[in-house]
């Protein structure tokens, strides 16, 4: 899932946690159990955390992922979402984004709802007319692209963690939309079902 005990600056990977109080399963269900439930007595809890120690401090822990948010490439490479979103929200151009994937791609796609105010001063910089907010400038939508792979370099990210399809919307996600949950996180199945067909037909760079 791309989360090790060997990853640099800190350890991360599944938090599993075991206490005398815990219980001991699933009701006549020894399928979740044993998915919940390690040999050894440990719970699973889904969270991907990681195992600060920083020199001087007592080590402590940080929630940085969910696994249930984990999905498969084609390749078999397993993406967190989560991760990528904090990732490429770095960009200026980047007011909301959306990370997609599946066993039919071999690396990520984005809608992004650009910030306002960014894609406005652009448009003056480039002598460009008021952008077309259901039909972005292909000048516009390359310098997206290639702000997220200036990103994605920094952050030392692998190829199929790099969208090679972008959608831009200008349109915000809400929770009026069903876009946003009412703790204000992409609603990743909503928006799958949104952006369907421009999912399929997005260009590729």
């Amino acid at each position: 899932m791309g989360y090790t005990l060997d990853d640099k600056p800190y350890s991360r990977g599944e938090l599993l946690v075991k206490t005398n109080q815990m219980f001991s399963g699933y009701i006549n269900n020894p399928d979740e159990t044993n998915a919940a439930i390690t040999e050894d007595g440990f719970f699973r809890t889904g969270d991907i955390v990681e195992l600060q120690t920083d020199q001087g401090s007592l080590p402590h822990i940080r929630v940085i992922d969910r696994k249930k948010n984990f999905f498969k490439l084609s390749q078999g490479q397993f993406v967190s979402p989560e991760y990528l979103q904090t990732i490429y929200i770095q960009s200026p151009f980047v007011e909301q984004i959306y990370i997609h994937g599946d066993l039919l791609s071999d690396s990520v796609s984005a809608v992004i709802v650009p910030s306002q105010q960014y894609a406005q001063a652009f448009a003056l910089q480039h002598n460009l007319a008021l952008l077309d907010m259901n039909n972005s400038h292909p000048l516009f939508h390359q310098a997206i692209l290639e702000d997220l792979q200036t990103i994605a370099k920094k952050e030392s990210l692998r190829k199929h963690e790099i969208p090679s399809h972008i959608i831009i919307d200008f349109q915000a996600f809400t929770p009026e939309n069903g876009l946003l949950t009412s703790s204000m996180k992409p609603c990743r199945h909503k928006l799958a079902t949104y952006y369907a067909d421009q999912l399929k037909t997005s260009d590729l760079f």
